[in-house]
């Protein structure tokens, strides 16, 4: 009895062990300074690319095309990065962290 008990003991243990391995925590990028590279770069090069955020930044959008006729990237920090857009005579900017980016699409060319 007291050697199926140990046994269930162990089994236990293995599967609270395994589990706690396949919940490790997720980023969306690797580090900021990774992701601002990548944004300098693409910007410099005039590379189009798609930035997909997940909370909106503007007008309730979660995919952000820049550099379009209106959008351009404005700033890139060590952990954010900020468009404009055209408002009324004026322009208007947008900033974010770099924890509310999801993904980024280009092509090389």
């Amino acid at each position: 009895m007291a050697k199926k008990w140990m046994i269930g003991v162990v089994f236990a243990a293995a599967l609270a062990l395994a589990g706690l391995a396949a919940f490790r925590p997720a980023t969306a990028q690797g580090s900021p300074a990774n992701l601002r590279a990548l944004l300098e770069r693409l910007n410099a090069g005039g590379t189009a690319f798609t930035v997909q955020f997940a909370a909106p930044v503007a007008a309730g959008e979660t995919l952000l095309a820049l550099p379009d006729e209106s959008r351009r990237l404005a700033d890139i920090g060590e952990d954010y990065l900020c468009f404009s857009q055209p408002w009324n005579d004026t322009l208007r900017m947008y900033c974010t962290p770099f924890s509310n980016v999801v993904g980024i699409t280009y092509t090389t060319p």
